[in-house]
């Protein structure tokens, strides 16, 4: 039964669709709510439904927290949590807190999921090289020939971090960062699986350091 939910434990029928609005009839929200989700390893508020008002438990819509929490003390689900979840079981105040702020902490999931598609890749790297390239090339340069000379050039950029590495010097891009190398000493370590010692080789690593300016924009 771990990190079972409570209408998986319970085995009553009514999770939701994953919206956040109690919406049809019958649906549990603590099913659906989502600033809960992840909290004792549940989904929404699949294991922390002792803190969701209106709750369908035994075949009756539950009031507020206040008014059933005693009860919710004594289900054989709270205790299961509790007891899976040991000293990281989250109860009471934290999961109030949760809810009571619930609107900033949606939309800040909202802005972190947005931020994680907001990726940058070198062909689109070098379609904004050539954007910004126009006024460097006479009317008669192809968008091909164009975006051949972007592309070299990003290469050139990133094969010269890369030899300069390779060669373990350090690259230094003011206003934006330090790329350098880091070197590690070998070591006698262990193999997890069988226990059985092993010589893990020295080995030098590339590591990136952001510079104040990069640190300050990504903190805003």
């Amino acid at each position: 039964m771990k990190n079972k939910n409570c209408w998986e434990f319970k085995k009553c029928g009514r999770e939701g669709d994953g919206n956040s609005i109690f919406e049809e009839a019958g649906t549990c929200p603590a099913s659906t709510e989502l600033c809960l989700d992840r909290v004792n390893n549940g989904k929404n508020a699949g294991r922390a439904c002792w803190i969701i008002a209106g709750t369908l438990c035994g075949d009756e819509i539950q009031g507020d927290s206040a008014s059933k929490i005693q009860t919710c003390l004594e289900c054989d689900f709270y205790k299961h949590v509790k007891e899976e979840e040991g000293y990281r079981f989250v109860a009471g105040s934290e999961l109030a807190e949760i809810v009571q702020h619930k609107e900033e902490i949606l939309l800040s999931k909202q802005k972190k999921e947005e931020n994680k598609t907001m990726k940058l890749k070198k062909s689109e790297l070098i379609e904004k090289l050539v954007a910004e390239m126009d006024n460097f090339f006479d009317a008669e340069t192809t968008h091909k020939q164009k975006t051949e000379v972007a592309r070299e050039t990003v290469n050139l950029f990133f094969n010269s971090i890369k030899e300069t590495l390779a060669s373990g010097d350090r690259v230094e891009l003011r206003g934006f960062g330090s790329f350098y190398v880091r070197e590690y000493d070998g070591y006698i370590g262990r193999d997890p699986k069988t226990g059985a010692k092993v010589d893990v080789k020295p080995k030098r690593l590339p590591v990136f350091r952001a510079g104040k300016p990069l640190k300050a924009m990504v903190d805003k």
